[in-house]
């Protein structure tokens, strides 16, 4: 039997790509797509209560959040997952788009620790 008679050609294989999104510059920014050695990565550890998160690696309804900032607040054990309440600064929503109001209240969201990601402190 033949094939579908397309020709392809095989090249290198394109260099890998990450969507960012500048720390601190709110979910309602959108997305960049930078090659790998564009962007400086830094370690992350699972976060504790009280310190300044990021928002990692959430998926539909709250995808637009990934990226965001929030403060870390009590956590909670769920099944065989442990979550912690999340207050996100209040320029951004859930849906991803800032706020008219500025003197809005910040918005509390209970989020799975996997998708959170604290920075070591300083040694």
């Amino acid at each position: 039997s033949r094939g579908p008679g397309v020709f392809g050609k095989r090249g290198a294989p394109p260099p890998p790509c990450h969507f960012v999104r500048p720390a601190g510059s709110g979910s309602a920014t959108p997305l960049r797509r930078l090659h790998r050695d564009e962007f400086l990565v830094l370690p992350t550890r699972p976060p504790e209560s009280g310190e300044w998160v990021f928002l990692v690696g959430l998926g539909g309804a709250q995808a637009s959040l990934n990226g965001a900032c929030g403060i870390c607040g009590p956590s909670v054990r769920r099944a065989r997952e442990v979550s912690f309440w999340v207050t996100l600064q209040g320029h951004d929503g859930a849906d991803g788009k800032a706020a008219d109001d500025l003197l809005a209240p910040p918005e509390a969201l209970l989020l799975p620790a996997r998708s959170l990601a604290a920075l070591p402190e300083p040694t």
